[in-house]
Parts: C-alpha cells; structure tokens; sequence
C-alpha cells in the first residue's frame, strides 16, 4: 500500500479523500481532521452513489452526505475548508476513473487520499489524469470499522454504538429510520437502485385555508414523450452527473413549475425551506422515497430509479398559483385536488408516490384546535318507522328540497330494500353483520364532505334486527350513535294505502315493528320527534335544517309557506302521501 509523506509541503494542495461512510464514524471524523490540518481543503468524495440494498450498502448517499455534515458541524469544522460530491460504482473500471477525473478537475485535486488498495491501484497505474494516490494513517489506530457499527446496530447494543458514531449521526439515523434500513439490507427487503436514468420526482401539496381541501402540483407529460406520453404526472426529471439528489429535486421543481425552493438547512432529515414569493414560515421537504421497478409499466423503457421527496404547506392555492410558470417539460401543470388525482392513473410510480407523501403529511404532530364538530361534521335526518310508514317518501321528498335550497345533501338508501329487488335478501338476512357494515359504510363515506345525509334507513333499525346476535346488535347501536343524529319518527298517515312492493312485511306485522322501534328508541333515551306522515315529517326536517343554516333564518316564513302549498298540491293528488 502507498503511504503519503505527511513531511512534504501539503498546505497547497487539496486532497480528495473516498469514502463510503455507512455511517460516518468517529474513525472518519479523526482522518478529515488530519487531512485538513496537512491539505489546504479536503473534497470528501462519497462513493457508490447509486448502490443499495445490502448489508455494505444501506444508507442512501444522501442521507450519508447529511451524516457527514452534521458529523463535522458538530466540531464546528468550518464548511470553507472542505467540499462534498458523490460517485457512482460502476463495473467499467475505466468509466469509474473517467469520473473521479472530472471530480478531480472540477475541485483542483492533487492527491487520492484512501486505504483502499483498489482505489490506489486504478489511480497509481493511469496517467490520463494528473492524480497520485495514498494513504494517511491516522496518528492512533482505531480498532473498528464501520462493518462493526452496523453489526452493533443488528444486535441493538446503543451503549457501544456511541462509543462508534458522533451523536448528531445517530439522530439522522435515528430521524431516517436507518436501524430498519439494516435489517432490511440485511434480509435483502430493501429497495434498490435499478441501473438506468437515475431521477428525482416532487410532490408539492398544498392544504387549501379558505376550503380546507388538499392539492398537488402536478402536470401532463408531452405528447411526443418517450413514456407515459400525455400522461398526468410529478414534476421530475434526471439527476446530473455529481449532483446531489435533494439539489436535483429542487432544481427540477423550479424548472418545470416556476416555483423557487429555497434550502435553509442541509443536516437535517426534515429540511427546512421557503418557498420563494411567499411570506409565510419555514416549511419541510422530506424523502418520501426511492422507487424502481423492473417492469417497464412503472418505470418507462430506459429503467432507472427515483428518489422522491414532498413539500407539505398550507396557504392560499390561488397565492401559490400566481407563482407557477408553464415549461416545457410538463404542459397544464396547475394544483389539482388530490381527492380526484387519487383516482386517476399517473406517469411511473408517482401514483404510490402521491400517496405515501399524503400519509408523511397526514403524520405531522397534530396542535391545531379539532374545529370538525363546527366546520365538517354532517348532519344525519334520519327517518325512523315501522314499514310503510313514508320514510322514503319523506327521505326523497326532503332531498328534492334541500337540493332547492342549495344545501349541501345526499341521500342514503336502504342496502336491505335493494337485496329485496334483487331477490336476495332471504340469503342476505343470515348476515347481518353484512347489513350492518354496508348501511354504516353509505354513511361513513359522507361524513365531512356533505352537511346533511338523509337516510330512511338508520343503523337503530338494524340493530333491531339483529337483536338475537347481541353484539352484532351493540355494535349498530355503537356505529349509530357516532353519528349527529336527528331522529323524526313517522306514525303512518291512517288516509295513506300500505305499500307492498319492496317490502316483506304486511300491514299488521309492520305496525308490531313500528311499535317495536319506537320502544327502543325510548328505552336507549334518544331523542326524537313523531311526524303524521311523510308530509308532517318533511315539514319538520326542513324546520331543523333552517334552524341549522343562519342563511335560511330569515326567510323561514317564506320557505314553509311554500312547503306548505307545494305538499298541499301534491297531497290532492294522492290517496294520503
């Protein structure tokens, strides 16, 4: 092995120092330091950029250049006395030297300072650049490497681990998640770069103040695209030669988007930013991932993997909008809402991009006060009554008119009226866990996106029929009672005739039921008013819905009256509605 004289002059040179540094460790903060204190500037030059997946290769280079710096902050070791820049493996032994010579060029490096025996013996036996190589050794041995620190992680001893590693790399690691990232390499589960164009992507989401609804940035690929042509999709495009991937990230959205991401901090897992033209706080940018896949359907027909990040703010959508400028390689890029985005099929993987960057913004550590009950929650009408009674006549009828009104409504239908129709209710009725679950899912899946749910079919007439399978009968009481519920029981209009067609019940057996629910409803103590009537019931809901909408208040007068002539016209044309 070659060994440098540390006697010569050295203070005009810069020395180029390769490392992996899975993690860094105090090993090689002791080695920069000496480098430094011998050479005008060290470049740290991070190897194997690209590789990942095994037990020598389990940090991403990214997360090992933030290990680096945070590591030399913490000795407050100045950032004028040394750069950093990233190299990829490669099995050509020539396209890897061709690479440490641009490196070599760009940062006027003298001297290859490593102990590995490979790396002096590609650049002591080539004389296209004007490089030598060596070794330093430090002035005390250092009895580990950083294979002990990983096999320290595997067996959890964290006593010896800080004897290893500088605490301000533990926390990253520990901020990343990088003690799984061993395991996972390990039982070779974790992802691994595809060869091929290496990417980044961005998912830049916006929460909406004035709607409290979520966006993405998002745009169309062009139609002469390569893949995924006149496809919706991240802003992305390939990470350059040294670049380092969250530089990349930042630089692509910029020009793709016309917005400006401006980094504060570079040590931090979380990276603080600002988003230029915008006077607001800090916010974060994260890595959501890397993705790669084999199969041309997710990746395109050149390969390659992408490291993705996201950016979550929260602000006015049509403030962010103003700073977006169209470019050439997305065409429409707009923020789009990502409940209908969701549903859609994107470019590469930014569909499982997209959601995994929703999930890390739905993660952040919730202070904000809980507003739902004043801003989101729905409101559940809810008719109750024996067969025949007119729930759903008075369910339709109030539908048509909050519809009228302009309110925000949908109607729930009964799951066991359609297996009726469908002639398959006999089979369905030994389920009743089935009818329980389906009828709470038509309403779950409103709450919050309407503010009136309108249903003749309330999980409490459920739960009756399931009152042999006591928890099943619990547990609809239970999913009821999340619910804000406003309860009208509707006594049967003695003018009106009994329906048959959707029902199994006679007249006689449905009266037994009606009677039934409505001593449940006294016994559980809920609160409800009796209608005569779907008429008298619409009535009614249309009171608690104005009584609800100050915007409705001051023309109750008018709407009921109207109510009233409307239901008195349609009521002449009927046997009793």
């Amino acid at each position: 092995m070659n060994i440098i004289n540390e006697k010569e002059n050295l203070k005009e040179k810069v020395a180029g120092w390769i490392a992996r540094t899975e993690p860094p460790t105090f090993a090689h903060l002791e080695y920069i330091l000496k480098l430094s204190r011998l050479y005008k500037k060290v470049v740290i030059i991070s190897g194997s950029k690209y590789t990942l997946g095994n037990s020598r290769h389990c940090f991403p280079s990214s997360i090992r250049v933030k290990m680096i710096k945070a590591m030399l902050d913490e000795v407050n070791f100045s950032r004028d006395k040394y750069e950093i820049v990233t190299l990829s493996d490669y099995e050509d032994n020539e396209k890897w030297l061709d690479d440490l010579g641009n490196i070599a060029n760009m940062y006027h490096i003298d001297d290859i300072v490593s102990g590995n025996e490979w790396v002096q013996d590609i650049v002591i036996n080539q004389d296209k650049y004007k490089l030598r190589a060596g070794d330093i050794p430090l002035d005390k041995e250092i009895p580990y490497h950083a294979t002990d620190v990983r096999k320290t992680i595997e067996i959890g001893d964290y006593k010896k681990l800080k004897q290893y590693v500088p605490k301000s790399v533990i926390k990253i690691m520990c901020d990343f998640g990088c003690f799984r990232n061993i395991q996972l390499a390990n039982n070779a589960e974790e992802v691994i770069f595809v060869p091929g164009r290496q990417t980044v992507d961005m998912v830049f989401l916006l929460k909406d103040k004035k709607t409290n609804k979520l966006y993405c940035v998002l745009g169309k690929r062009p139609k002469d695209a390569i893949d995924f042509a006149n496809v919706m999709a991240l802003p992305g495009g390939p990470i350059e030669k040294f670049e380092l991937p969250e530089d990349a990230c930042i630089r692509v959205f910029e020009e793709e988007t016309g917005i400006s991401v401006e980094e504060l901090e570079d040590t931090f897992v979380s990276t603080p930013v600002k988003i230029r033209g915008i006077k607001s706080t800090f916010f974060f940018m994260n890595m959501v991932g890397i993705y790669s896949s084999e199969e041309t359907d997710k990746i395109g027909t050149r390969g390659g993997s992408s490291e993705c990040y996201s950016i979550y703010v929260e602000g006015d959508v049509d403030e962010y909008r103003q700073l977006i400028k169209q470019s050439r390689g997305l065409v429409d890029v707009d923020f789009y809402e990502v409940s209908n985005i969701l549903n859609e099929p994107l470019a590469f993987q930014h569909d499982e991009m997209l959601e995994r960057a929703v999930d890390i913004a739905k993660g952040s550590i919730k202070f904000e006060k809980d507003v739902r009950k004043k801003t989101i929650d729905s409101k559940c009408i809810f008719f109750v009554g024996g067969p025949g009674s007119g729930k759903s006549t008075a369910a339709n009828g109030l539908m048509f008119l909050l519809k009228i009104l302009g309110l925000s409504s949908e109607l729930v239908s009964e799951f066991a009226k359609d297996k009726v129709y469908e002639g398959n209710l006999p089979s369905v009725l030994k389920c009743q866990s089935l009818i329980i679950g389906e009828q709470d899912y038509r309403v779950s899946r409103l709450l919050g996106k309407v503010d009136y749910i309108v249903s003749d079919a309330p999980l409490n007439i459920t739960a009756m029929h399931a009152s042999n399978e006591k928890p099943l009968e619990q547990a609809a009481y239970y999913l009821f009672e999340k619910t804000n519920n406003y309860i009208i029981f509707i006594e049967k209009d003695k003018n009106a005739s009994f329906e048959t067609k959707g029902r199994i019940e006679d007249e006689k057996s449905a009266q037994k039921k009606a009677q039934i629910l409505k001593d449940n409803l006294d016994a559980r103590g809920y609160s409800y008013v009796i209608a005569n009537g779907s008429i008298e019931a619409t009535k009614l809901a249309i009171k608690y819905v104005i009584s609800n909408e100050p915007s409705l208040k001051e023309k109750e007068d008018e709407i009921i009256f109207n109510l009233e002539v409307i239901m008195k016209g349609l009521g002449g044309l009927s046997n009793g509605i």
